[in-house]
């Protein structure tokens, strides 16, 4: 990285970790954390219905402050480590100013991956250990050495600790590279994975397996055309219009460069399109597709910094919808958001959880 790219990245992090504080202090704790609250109580190998890297992280958190930033802390470092390991997957050495600039644009641009920099859920730790997948996908693609087969492990039992939902980053990569299938080291990182993962399966394994009853039969609510016709236009939110259609833009007039960008491509279109369909199995929540937000920013990024007209493009279109951010942002400081948004702070229906536990949390 030249010296002016590497401090602008610098001033970049610092603004970006001090609104994300900023707001993890001021902003009301939403009911879903709350709710995770309890996990940090209980530090385990599994809940209910989530493994456990929110819990230990709130756990952590808890260690150095009472209050908001005893849930949030925790969240705020990982996602300034989230923004370090998405830049490092990027692959660019010596980059300017300006792409340093056009990254930071990028990313904010993603409006859920911008929220999930200072609320504490499963999501915040799988968007973390994705970029670290990717970044360490990248590696072993340059290299099969054992330190990027350990990375890949690491990552991979990362994502899986964090949300189910890390499967899925999983096989994408793998039905985009199929030659992994035939590396030695990519089994030997399957193979630490499994071990990594022992003490969680046998939590499941003690407790009838709640996880998979939880999301594969008591969750289902049935086939529902609204739901189905509801999810494309909360992907958009989810991701912002604009940079998915830079997004879309770029796979349809151009071709993959390589390996890493492929697979990047597989990610986003293979997480928007498998929770498409389970729309016919039951209600989809938006944010369910978020980890695909590291591939998209890669994506879009990789693109945008080679070429001008995309960067001015990029710039015209995404930064009036970053302004949005900064607005809703504010709202949720001021407490001026919608009641039904839910950032209150109170556990209004009781989790099943919670009911196994007999536990309530105001």
């Amino acid at each position: 990285m030249s010296s002016a790219g590497k401090r602008l990245f610098i001033v970049f992090i610092i603004c970006w970790v001090a609104a994300d504080l900023l707001q993890a202090i001021l902003m009301e704790v939403h009911s879903d954390e709350a709710y995770y609250r309890l996990y940090g109580l209980y530090p385990a190998w599994g809940y209910y219905d989530h493994p456990p890297m929110v819990g230990w992280a709130v756990w952590l958190s808890s260690l150095f402050f009472n209050g908001n930033l005893g849930i949030r802390f925790i969240t705020v470092l990982t996602h300034a480590a989230t923004l370090t390991a998405t830049w490092a997957a990027s692959g660019i050495r010596t980059p300017d100013r300006r792409q340093t600039l056009m990254f930071f644009i990028t990313a904010a641009s993603c409006f859920m991956f911008q929220g999930y920099g200072f609320l504490t859920t499963p999501d915040s730790y799988l968007l973390f250990f994705t970029a670290l997948f990717l970044y360490s996908f990248k590696k072993f693609l340059e290299k099969e050495d054992w330190s990027a087969t350990l990375l890949l492990a690491l990552s991979m039992t990362g994502m899986l600790y964090s949300k189910y939902h890390g499967v899925l980053v999983i096989l994408f990569t793998i039905i985009s590279c199929p030659g992994l299938l035939t590396k030695k080291k990519a089994w030997a990182a399957a193979a630490m994975t499994c071990a990594l993962m022992l003490p969680h399966l046998l939590w499941q394994a003690t407790n009838g397996f709640p996880s998979l009853r939880y999301h594969l039969a008591d969750r289902s609510t049935g086939f529902s055309f609204p739901d189905m016709l509801g999810y494309l236009p909360t992907q958009l939110v989810v991701f912002n219009p604009v940079t998915l259609l830079i997004f879309t833009y770029i796979i349809i007039k151009h071709r993959a460069a390589d390996q890493f960008e492929k697979t990047c491509r597989w990610l986003v279109v293979g997480f928007i399109a498998f929770f498409m369909l389970a729309t016919l199995k039951g209600h989809v929540e938006p944010h369910w597709t978020v980890a695909a937000s590291i591939p998209l920013i890669l994506t879009v990024f990789r693109h945008v910094s080679g070429s001008d007209r995309l960067q001015r493009l990029t710039c015209r279109l995404t930064v009036p919808t970053i302004a949005l951010t900064i607005v809703a942002r504010i709202l949720f400081l001021t407490q001026s958001c919608p009641s039904t948004w839910a950032s209150t702070g109170n556990m209004t229906n009781t989790h099943p959880w919670q009911k196994r536990r007999g536990l309530t949390y105001r």
